[in-house]
């Protein structure tokens, strides 16, 4: 066995094998506002990586509240009418017209 002595510098690309690599990308563009991890730290499932910022992004979420408190509005009052049909107080007619309402507002919510 003979000792190297000489150094040899060289220019390359490390690469990471394809199992230990993830992409991320965001449902809707926006600003970078902070970013919570560094290049080569371990990331956890669910775990934060960046905070984005858009004017749209209020306008998103007060539609979402606005259509999810609806929903549940819709639900209580499906509840209501059914059980007022289960006594026998109201018609069927009724009883199938609020279910329709549930699941139109279900379609509107954004994911």
């Amino acid at each position: 066995m003979r000792n190297l002595t000489n150094v040899v510098k060289i220019n390359g690309e490390l690469s990471v094998p394809p199992e230990k690599t993830a992409s991320v990308s965001a449902v809707i563009g926006g600003n970078v506002k902070q970013i919570k991890v560094f290049y080569g730290d371990y990331v956890r499932k669910g775990q934060v990586l960046a905070i984005l910022e858009h004017p749209e992004y209020i306008g998103i979420q007060e539609n979402f509240i606005e259509i999810a408190n609806s929903l549940e509005l819709l639900k209580q009052n499906y509840k209501r009418q059914k059980e007022l049909y289960d006594n026998q107080v109201v018609p069927e007619k009724i009883l199938n017209g609020q279910k329709p309402n549930t699941t139109r507002q279900k379609l509107n919510i954004p994911v």
